[in-house]
């Protein structure tokens, strides 16, 4: 045991009297100074190597903030569990300066509209030939910074030259752009779409439904094979979009009855309006409806669930 120091005092003479004959020291505050001082010393070589790198940035000037890159600077992130490509297993971060290039298109100026719900971005041609960008099958993958898909956009438009672009503007599924952290532009071949299985009508036929808030399109089947379109457009007066696009939506209605192989009626009733449009896909051209496709005659039941749902429609 170890021993403790005495400290000695001088007796009084007086009798009766309280007094101290001496005072222990006790080692444990010095022992505990001891524990204290190791813990650090070992906590500085566990994190020396960091604090050099920091003390080095500092007085060195480096910036030790996220830089603001150019688009080209930006790195892609790639999962251990995919192939370390620049094809269609690449995570890119979401940034306001990401582009991503392709053999024949760039996609860059990305911009999340909080308040309206919606993510725009910029597509360029980059070749000297004149495009279709919707056959070309490309999709904007959205997913959380931790790679979870959210929704799946196809990057959908009409022919453009070479070098011309187009900005495009996308209304996010519910949530979506609460959780968006990365996205990937994938390259995807119809024949790699997933097969579907089709409910079947009264008449015999298969049918596909698609629904979008006030939108909802019936796509009716053959043997898997699209042949007929119909589409109705319902508003209220009680939505509060309904002063905005009743005049917009007469519009458009107007301008589809006017096309080969197609016809659409306007009806107002009630504070309410409904737009019902009837593709002929023998005669008609494939066009857009409002939001939805039509389509062309004798397309696959998988295209056209996979393309309507990359569109943000719910098919069933």
């Amino acid at each position: 045991m170890a021993k403790q120091k005495i400290k000695n005092f001088k007796l009084e003479q007086d009798e009766l009297k309280p007094m101290t004959i001496g005072i222990f020291e006790s080692r444990r505050k010095s022992s505990v100074g001891i524990f204290v001082l190791l813990t650090l010393f070992i906590l500085l070589v566990v994190f020396l190597p960091q604090i050099s790198d920091l003390y080095n940035k500092y007085f060195n000037h480096e910036d030790i903030s996220v830089p603001e890159g150019n688009g080209n600077a930006v790195t892609p992130i790639v999962p251990p569990d995919r192939e370390d490509d620049t094809d269609n297993n690449t995570y890119y971060e979401l940034t306001a300066d990401l582009s991503i290039t392709k053999e024949d298109i760039k996609v860059d100026s990305f911009y999340v509209d909080i308040n309206n719900n919606t993510l725009s971005f910029k597509v360029t041609n980059i070749t000297s030939n004149s495009l279709v960008l919707s056959s070309l099958n490309y999709y904007l993958e959205l997913y959380t910074s931790e790679h979870t898909l959210l929704e799946r956009i196809k990057v959908n438009g009409n022919s453009f030259g070479g070098d011309e672009a187009i900005n495009i503007v996308k209304t996010l599924g519910e949530g979506v752009k609460d959780s968006l952290g990365a996205v990937v532009l994938a390259k995807i071949d119809a024949s790699n779409y997933p097969a579907v299985t089709l409910g079947t009508d009264s008449t015999g036929s298969q049918v596909l439904v698609c629904s979008r808030e006030h939108e909802k399109v019936t796509y009716s089947f053959k043997n898997n094979l699209l042949k007929e379109v119909s589409s109705v457009v319902s508003y209220s007066a009680t939505d509060n979009d309904y002063v905005n696009v009743y005049q917009q939506y007469f519009n458009l209605s107007l301008g589809y009855n006017g096309r080969p192989g197609i016809a659409s009626s306007f009806l107002d009733y009630n504070n309410t309006f409904t737009i019902t449009t009837n593709i002929n896909l023998k005669e008609a051209e494939r066009a857009t409806i409002f939001n939805a496709d039509t389509f062309e005659l004798d397309t696959d039941a998988k295209v056209v669930n996979f393309e309507m749902e990359a569109e943000g429609f719910s098919c069933e």
